[in-house]
């Protein structure tokens, strides 16, 4: 017979919290239950498959100091803050029941008063708004579930984080798929994450046969353990920390994402008689516009020959190839600088200027045309 437990994290860091979780699921019985819940600190949390310059705001994240964490389960994009409350099943897979785990959550809830319903991609939902989304990992013989309750979450946040600036870029991997939510709050405003918590272990323990007292937090009669999990004993463990530092790593955050491409145009006002540039993904300028990757003027003439564009292929977060049309040998030049490096606008920026450096000298002197196209493209990543 294995264990009946219940860990409670009192760390905030998402790396961490995902790393406790790898653990547990690698070092239990196949025969255990367990339950671990836990807060983060503000975080975009991303699934497994998916690429973060689609799914949310990096400069917003960086601005506003907000983590970005990549899952090792799949699903799709999710905000954390200290509003909302997560929860992770962990059983072996003769006994991994989605619906079961998904139940306790909603028992919970309807316990404290809030009309949750559950919905077939394991959901679950509040008068028809989202309030609760999950994510499952299988490893051999055991697996877990996890998923979010938004309680007290700062959703004005979670809409400038979630919108990530228009790019043209064509990808593999999993999209998020939008939907309407709502915090619990709403329903009961002295809602926390300590009543939350207390529910779900009361409506686990049922689950399991047994009862739990309020404000459990220690070994009960029917065998239930509720424990803080061991954080310092976690930071000692080599295997933990070398799964914390890869889930911190650039490497694992933007390395992972799966391959994707870029299409950038730019056309040229200068050799209509204008006297600037434009450049963009879509838009209008001097009766022009970019429709579906080619640029047309208003009066149903193509304006294709005026032009550029250039197509950067990203793998494994590092620029690949680039392709550039129509041919230019000094610019060709300078955007052949750019493979190899990470696809981040300063480093980028720095092996364009690396690439002039290394230009024959009679092509260092980079006209306005070529300025404007470079700075067009790092506006665009």
């Amino acid at each position: 017979m294995g264990v009946l437990k219940v860990y409670i994290s009192k760390n905030q860091n998402p790396w961490f919290n995902l790393a406790a979780e790898d653990y547990i699921l690698r070092t239990m019985e196949p025969s255990d239950r367990i339950l671990m819940l836990y807060r983060n600190r503000a975080s975009i949390v991303i699934g497994r498959f998916q690429n973060p310059w689609l799914e949310c705001n990096i400069e917003s994240l960086n601005t506003r100091d907000v983590l970005l964490a990549r899952r090792q389960s799949g699903g799709g994009t999710v905000y954390h803050d200290l509003g909302n409350t997560n929860f992770t099943f962990f059983s072996g897979m003769d006994r991994f029941d989605k619906d079961k785990n998904i139940g306790i959550i909603v028992q919970a809830l309807k316990k404290l008063g809030i009309p949750a319903k559950s919905l077939e991609r394991s959901d679950i939902i509040v008068e028809g708004k989202k309030i609760s989304g999950s994510a499952f990992k299988q490893k051999r013989d055991r697996a877990f579930h996890h998923g979010t309750l938004l309680i007290n979450a700062d959703l004005n946040e979670l809409s400038i984080l979630l919108h990530p600036p228009h790019r043209n870029i064509s990808a593999k991997g999993v999209p998020s798929f939008s939907s309407p939510v709502v915090n619990l709050s709403e329903y009961r405003s002295d809602l926390d994450h300590l009543v939350v918590c207390d529910a779900i272990i009361k409506a686990f323990a049922k689950s399991s046969g047994g009862e739990v007292g309020v404000g459990a937090r220690n070994i009960v009669d029917n065998g239930l353990e509720v424990v803080t999990l061991d954080e310092p004993s976690l930071l000692r463990e080599p295997a933990f920390m070398e799964y914390y530092n890869l889930l911190s790593s650039w490497e694992w955050l933007y390395g992972k994402t799966p391959v994707f491409r870029q299409r950038i145009y730019y056309f040229d006002d200068e050799k209509i008689g204008s006297n600037t540039g434009d450049a963009g993904i879509c838009g209008v300028r001097g009766g022009r516009f970019i429709e579906n990757g080619a640029l047309h003027s208003n009066n149903g003439v193509g304006a294709t020959e005026n032009q550029v564009e250039i197509e950067l292929v990203v793998r494994d977060g590092l620029i690949e190839s680039v392709e550039l049309k129509p041919e230019d040998f000094i610019l060709g030049k300078l955007l052949h600088s750019m493979i190899g490096t990470r696809y981040v606008k300063a480093e980028l920026s720095a092996a364009l200027l690396e690439g002039e450096k290394n230009l024959p000298e009679a092509d260092r002197k980079i006209s306005g045309y070529h300025e404007a196209i470079i700075r067009m493209i790092i506006d665009n990543i």
